[in-house]
């Protein structure tokens, strides 16, 4: 491999390596292979619910603070906001 081809790969690695899981299951989460992964359990179904509650978060977060927005998605989905803080987390990894 040339050096220009060395240092392109480089470059696409390190913008991969910047991508949240959040990121990687939007680019994913219509691919028929993903869906196929979560059928047959190697994607288990509480990461889907872990990003519906990050959405909701996210939505919530364009009008109030951070610790009101946790509150609201944990009233919303009826779990604790530790499970939230949780999901926030894990998405934002």
């Amino acid at each position: 491999m040339s050096v220009g081809g060395k240092n392109t790969l480089r470059r696409k690695m390190q913008k991969m390596e910047r991508l949240t899981i959040y990121d990687i299951l939007n680019i994913f989460e219509n691919d028929l292979n993903f869906l196929l992964l979560l059928k047959k359990g190697v994607i288990p179904l509480s990461v889907l619910d872990k990003k519906v509650y990050y959405e909701y978060y996210l939505n919530q977060r364009k009008t109030t603070n951070k610790a009101q927005s946790i509150t609201n998605t944990s009233e919303e989905y009826k779990v604790s906001e530790r499970t939230i803080i949780r999901a926030i987390d894990f998405m934002d990894c």
